[in-house]
């Protein structure tokens, strides 16, 4: 699946179609996405309630997207 997704971001340097390209990459993001989903449903399933409440929380229910890592505090003027 790696490779799908650097063939299809490498086609951003040698095709003037940036839309379509990232369209192909959107494409290979959800298939990613599924199949995290489809790994957790078979894991869980094969995992009894107790065991599945000791999984951490961010293996149980992955952040898609841009990750919320720690930022700077606000400057506030308090």
């Amino acid at each position: 699946m790696g490779d799908s997704m650097r063939s299809a971001a490498g086609g951003l340097d040698a095709s003037g179609d940036r839309q379509a390209v990232l369209a192909r990459v959107r494409a290979q993001f959800a298939l990613a996405r599924d199949a995290v989903t489809r790994a957790l449903d078979a894991v869980r399933s094969a995992l009894t309630p107790e065991q599945w409440s000791r999984v951490p929380e961010s293996i149980r229910n992955p952040q898609f997207g841009p990750r919320a890592g720690p930022r700077a505090p606000a400057n506030n003027p308090d």
